[in-house]
């Protein structure tokens, strides 16, 4: 745990308390063991709006929501829960869990991998091959990694959340949520209403350019894992350089009107031609990529209120996310991009929660695979 300072540390006894958690999780292998492939779920974290120190997930599985817990910044997560995160990624351990305390609840975040994606394991006629497939290959001739994902809340003596997933999208909603929650919570500096890291520097004065939080949470092992295809576990991990901390992030957002960038805070900064980034006082010029006004202009001169067949709009979305990781490489180290946004469908609701997704700095990568 990471406890701020003036914050008394209890013993570890009295910090856990998690009742019926092995009894629990004997019961639920039982029933698990019954399941196919079609129980796989596509999982999402929500993060709300801080509120005095507190902080609500809610987690939903294929857009009907399961389970709200909280966690408070009295005993932070945020480190722990990225360390977790990176354990997954490099498969330290098959399963591990992180344990959360929140004012004597507690609660127990578990995953464990069930298929292993790994380099050298191609699937070919429905059988396995021991042969290393191109790079180009990864996304149609490697095993997926699929995890059980399963949560034990000592609040209700249960374990209210158990579902199979795919480990990347697993990680990305959980980790590109609370980044994208870090980013924009920079411009409500509100005491008492924000996070500890957003509201304060590290001597404990309130402050609008803190950037502790977003910079706490981010990694650069997991955004490679997001985006590097099926190749990505098990002994063939990248290396990547120091790079400095965040200190501004840029959306590229499509908005009718030619409007294509916008400061994490609100407000266009830019379109097709070229955006300002304050953090660096500069101006990325974008007029040698005719490609970016082409793609945008397709947007621009639909129909507002039409919508998209999803086929023509896919492929709109996969032209712009390759645009994007051009655009990234012309940013200072010190800017992250976010593009567009992520979409997960809510039950009975006609609307969906967007999240941007965070677009990797591929100059950071010394060697591709060790």
């Amino acid at each position: 745990m990471v406890f701020h300072q003036n914050f008394y540390k209890k013993e570890y006894y009295e910090n856990v308390s998690a009742p019926q958690w092995f009894e629990q999780r004997s019961k639920l292998y039982a029933e698990v063991a019954k399941w196919d492939s079609s129980h796989i779920k596509e999982i999402y974290f929500d993060f709300s709006e801080p509120d005095c120190g507190w902080m609500d997930i809610t987690i939903y599985l294929d857009g009907k929501r399961i389970h709200t817990f909280p966690i408070s910044q009295c005993f932070d997560p945020f480190f722990e829960m990225k360390v977790w995160m990176e354990d997954i990624v490099n498969d330290f351990k098959l399963g591990s869990d992180l344990y959360i305390e929140v004012d004597g609840r507690t609660i127990i975040m578990h995953y464990e991998h069930i298929c292993l994606a790994s380099l050298g394991c191609g699937v070919v006629n429905g059988y396995f091959e021991d042969k290393e497939p191109e790079w180009e290959e990864y996304d149609t001739n490697s095993c997926p990694d699929i995890g059980l994902f399963y949560l034990y809340d000592s609040g209700t003596k249960s374990i209210p959340v158990v579902c199979i997933c795919k480990t990347k999208q697993f990680l990305f909603s959980l980790y590109n949520g609370l980044l994208a929650y870090a980013a924009r919570s920079k411009s409500v500096p509100l005491i008492g209403k924000e996070w500890y890291y957003a509201d304060h520097d590290d001597d404990g004065n309130p402050t609008e350019n803190n950037w502790t939080l977003y910079n706490t949470i981010k990694s650069q092992l997991i955004e490679w894992n997001y985006d590097s295809g099926n190749a990505a576990y098990r002994h063939k991990r990248p290396q990547f350089k120091e790079v400095p901390p965040i200190t501004e992030t840029v959306h590229m957002w499509a908005e009718w009107g030619d409007g294509l960038f916008w400061h994490q805070r609100g407000g266009c900064c830019g379109n097709a031609e070229g955006f300002f980034v304050d953090a660096v006082d500069e101006r990325i010029d974008l007029s040698d990529l005719p490609e970016l006004r082409i793609w945008y202009d397709e947007f621009d001169n639909s129909d507002p209120c039409g919508e998209w067949e999803e086929n023509t709009f896919n492929s709109w979305f996969q032209r712009g996310w390759l645009l994007a990781k051009k655009v990234r490489k012309r940013l200072p180290e010190s800017v992250d991009l976010f593009y567009h946004w992520k979409a997960f469908k809510l039950e009975d609701n006609e609307w969906s929660k967007e999240i941007p997704i965070i677009v990797r700095d591929e100059r950071n990568i010394i060697k591709k695979r060790f």
